[in-house]
């Protein structure tokens, strides 16, 4: 078995065969992972990490980054050490075709030099700089790379209240509640691709 294969799933069948249940149909795909400790290890180099396939890279990232704006917006992601898959999880909302929430995870990135940085606490220094209206900082080009980023930070709180007005879209039947915006698309993404997700039966 090659390495990558370790950390995927056994393909459990078409979403349809789920009854509604999609938020577990996505978990499905990343549970190897997680059991194995990856999302602990976030780190570019890290090896367990990289040797996942870059589309369960991005999924897991993607629900990371989900799971972390709901409980405190982001600030709370981008100041935890989770922060440090966010250049991974706008990765996924393109590959996904979630062209809304990659838009406005593109906007948020914005405010912090690209690619956005791994390090939590280099992360913290920036958003204090942010916030202290500071007139320079060493990880911007130059002054006027600062001020843009700080114009488009005046706007940090209303991207959570943007992410909850995308995440509580309908999609098809799913209620609200279901946070049917984004895990309708991303389990219906997942369905119409599973060999990037899970490891297939084989053909007879």
């Amino acid at each position: 078995m090659a390495q990558a294969d370790c950390y995927l799933a056994d393909w459990p069948g078409p979403l349809a065969q789920w009854q509604g249940e999609i938020d577990a149909y996505v978990f499905r795909a990343l549970e190897p992972g997680m059991q194995a400790g990856c999302w602990d290890a976030t780190d570019a180099a890290d090896s367990q990490y990289q040797c996942l396939p870059a589309e369960l890279r991005w999924l897991g990232a993607l629900v990371t980054l989900d799971a972390q704006v709901c409980n405190g917006g982001f600030d709370q992601f981008f100041e935890n050490s989770y922060g440090a898959v966010a250049e991974e999880a706008l990765a996924g909302f393109r590959a996904f075709g979630l062209q809304e929430f990659a838009e406005l995870c593109e906007a948020v990135c914005a405010c912090l030099p690209r690619p956005v940085p791994r390090d939590q606490d280099e992360r913290l220094a920036l958003l204090e700089a942010l916030r202290e209206r500071r007139e320079q900082h060493p990880a911007y080009a130059d002054a006027a790379a600062l001020a843009q980023a700080r114009r488009q930070f005046e706007h940090w709180d209303a991207y959570t209240d943007d992410y909850f007005a995308l995440m509580r879209r309908p999609f098809a039947s799913l209620p609200a509640a279901y946070r049917a915006g984004l895990w309708g698309p991303l389990s219906h993404y997942i369905d119409q691709h599973p060999e990037r997700f899970f490891r297939m039966p084989e053909a007879n």
